[in-house]
């Protein structure tokens, strides 16, 4: 029976001691673990990188030789956010489309021969040069009706700015389709590499706050008037030429600049206009992510 109590009090020993060694051992492990998992870099989300080149492709100029041959040129963006080429690419083609629509020259023969682009079906390329061929018809009946000088059509997008949050993008157009002056248009496009979309001015607006912007722009219309002295008063100016907000805008480094086109808020002559609002004007009207981070 004594002999029965000790073997029993050795075993008790035996497994109290094995459970203090694991426990010692799983704390020891735990321990490693932790300090190999604090050893470990931190892994940083990838920066976002915009790739982009503006490039060139063939654009046949049908019955044109030499000096004779009407000029139409058209760049495209290429870059790895296909969401942004594709986007410059239907403004491209929503330019050539509305430049041969208001062309003053045999205005029905144009609209007929620029609607005949199928624009569902073929790729950007192809459209391009059924626009080339509508551009080159309209050539054609112009030079039957004597019509002095060759016509002239340029589309060029352009990266201007590029960060890491932002691309934008500038798409310049200028044609000559006879008549007494040419016409030049320049477009601004804002992407958000991160939610892969373009930006709308009110989507860089604090809640609210289109009306404060207006007031700042309006303040810079009416010293351009005064600057370029287009009218007597500026109630006499708005009356022909009314003041409107302009969703045609970037940012530089001075600040938000808003483009105007031709005729938008002023005659031909005064060409197209631009008010640029300072970073110290914004604070408060334009969301913080937008500012210098100074601000």
């Amino acid at each position: 029976m004594h002999s029965s109590k000790i073997k029993l009090f050795y075993l008790s020993c035996f497994i109290l001691g094995s459970t203090f060694i694991m426990a010692g051992c799983q704390k020891n492990e735990s321990h490693h673990t932790e300090a190999q998992a604090a050893s470990q870099p931190i892994t940083q989300p990838a920066e976002i990188t915009f790739n982009g080149q503006i490039t060139t492709f063939p654009i046949s100029l049908n019955n044109c030789s030499g000096n004779n041959c009407p000029e139409f040129s058209v760049k495209r963006l290429q870059s790895n956010f296909k969401f942004i080429d594709q986007t410059i690419e239907q403004a491209s083609l929503d330019q050539l489309k509305q430049i041969l629509d208001s062309s003053d020259a045999t205005p029905s023969m144009n609209k007929a021969v620029a609607s005949t682009v199928q624009q569902s079906q073929d790729s950007y390329v192809e459209q391009v040069q059924q626009y080339a061929d509508a551009f080159m018809s309209l050539d054609q009946e112009l030079k039957k009706l004597s019509a002095n000088g060759n016509i002239s059509l340029h589309i060029e997008p352009k990266i201007i700015k590029q960060t890491p949050q932002m691309v934008v993008v500038q798409l310049s157009t200028d044609s000559f389709l006879g008549g007494a002056h040419g016409s030049a248009s320049q477009q601004y496009f804002n992407f958000n590499l991160k939610t892969k979309q373009q930006l709308q001015l009110s989507d860089i607006l604090e809640q609210g706050k289109e009306k404060e912007l207006e007031k700042l722009a309006h303040d810079q219309f009416e010293k351009w008037i005064k600057r370029e002295n287009l009218a007597d008063s500026i109630s006499d100016y708005e009356e022909a030429w009314a003041f409107k907000l302009s969703n045609n805008f970037y940012f530089n480094d001075k600040g938000l600049v808003l483009q105007y086109g031709e005729y938008e808020i002023g005659p031909y002559v005064v060409g197209m206009p631009s008010f640029t609002i300072g970073y110290e004007q914004l604070v408060g009207v334009v969301k913080p992510n937008y500012l210098p981070k100074n601000m």
